[in-house]
């Protein structure tokens, strides 16, 4: 006698309830990895988390590599911030946190939340490398600052089909690995968790943007444009002024 196959319904409530089971065992497996001294493996977990990326033809491969390159960088940085605590807590914290992008954030596709998760993936990952490797040769980390940039503008910028979404990507990537080139000769930290290079392209990128949300959903105008820039401007200024530049540099 043969038995009947059971198959699970993909828009079903018990595979939603399996999915959201997943999502938060997830980050309490990579908790529990990096508090037991395995991060190596807590990063690799994650990878093996996106195995359908290569379920593929190999010639896909690649392509979907960048199309979940901004979760990897969330979920690589959180292991970061994970190992470098010390408060089990923390790591708690960071946990739920990883939950709440899995659950709620990286599955939504409108252009507003795509936009959100492209600036958290690259503030994380720039807070994440500067901010625990900065002792690094300054290649790695204007390598490391072009990729992360790249993968967050590049995502930012699909989600409103742009035709010129690699080249803008790369000029933004260029740019923040000029801005990785020359502040990493200071390697400053705000309340010693901040890097500098994070605060400044996450204030420019933000900028950049919130700009180009307005234009393509409403339109930008010429006020709000000036106001945008001249809010990028103070808040860079205030960084140069009020920092240390000298004490800081070796």
């Amino acid at each position: 006698m043969r038995l009947p196959q059971v198959r699970i319904n993909p828009t079903s409530r018990v595979a939603a309830t399996l999915h959201v089971v997943y999502m938060v065992l997830l980050p309490l497996l990579v908790l529990s990895l990096v508090r037991s001294g395995f991060t190596g493996a807590a990063l690799v977990v994650i990878v093996l988390s996106k195995w359908r990326m290569f379920a593929v033809k190999p010639r896909y491969w690649l392509a979907n590599v960048r199309a979940n390159s901004v979760d990897m960088i969330v979920g690589f940085s959180v292991v970061i911030f994970m190992s470098q605590s010390e408060v089990l807590m923390t790591s708690f914290i960071w946990s739920g946190i990883y939950s709440f992008w899995l659950i709620f954030i990286k599955p939504k596709s409108t252009p507003l939340m795509i936009s959100v998760q492209a600036l958290i993936a690259q503030g994380f990952g720039l807070v994440a490398v500067f901010n625990n490797f900065s002792t690094w040769n300054p290649v790695y980390l204007v390598l490391f600052a072009w990729v992360i940039c790249f993968c967050a503008s590049k995502h930012l910028l699909m989600a409103f089909e742009e035709e010129l979404n690699r080249p803008l990507a790369h000029l933004w990537a260029i740019f923040s690995a000029e801005m990785a080139l020359i502040l990493s000769h200071w390697h400053i930290a705000y309340a010693n968790t901040i890097p500098q290079i994070a605060l400044v392209l996450s204030v420019i990128g933000y900028v950049l943007a919130l700009g180009y949300y307005l234009q393509k959903t409403r339109g930008l105008s010429k006020s709000f444009r000036q106001q945008l820039l001249t809010f990028s401007m103070v808040i860079i200024a205030i960084i140069i002024v009020f920092t240390e530049w000298q004490s800081e540099t070796f």
